[in-house]
């Protein structure tokens, strides 16, 4: 099981929900049947745009992006913390 930790956010024509369109569809929509597919295309349909949800947080897009890669450079260590612990309990992916 390997998580998505980093999503191309560098050109400004990508959206939020491209990133996330292309992750979940990299990592899990394989494994998610059409009715959960459908959920998550909804939910990610709600995302609202890089410039009104770095304006929510007070924030240009550019100070946004400096946020954003910090987080997902510190959840690094997490997702392969997760990833070793999924497989020393031999839980496998398909669940």
């Amino acid at each position: 099981m390997h998580f998505v930790t980093n999503i191309e956010l560098k050109r400004s024509d990508h959206s939020l929900r491209d990133a996330t369109f292309t992750a979940y569809n990299q990592v899990f929509a394989p494994h998610h049947g059409w009715a959960i597919q459908q959920a998550v295309a909804t939910g990610i349909g709600s995302l609202l745009p890089k410039t009104l949800l770095s304006g929510m947080f007070n924030e240009t897009e550019e100070t946004f992006k400096i946020h954003a890669q910090s987080y997902v450079t510190a959840s690094a260590s997490v997702t392969n913390y997760l990833d070793n612990l999924i497989l020393s309990k031999n839980l496998g992916i398909d669940w």
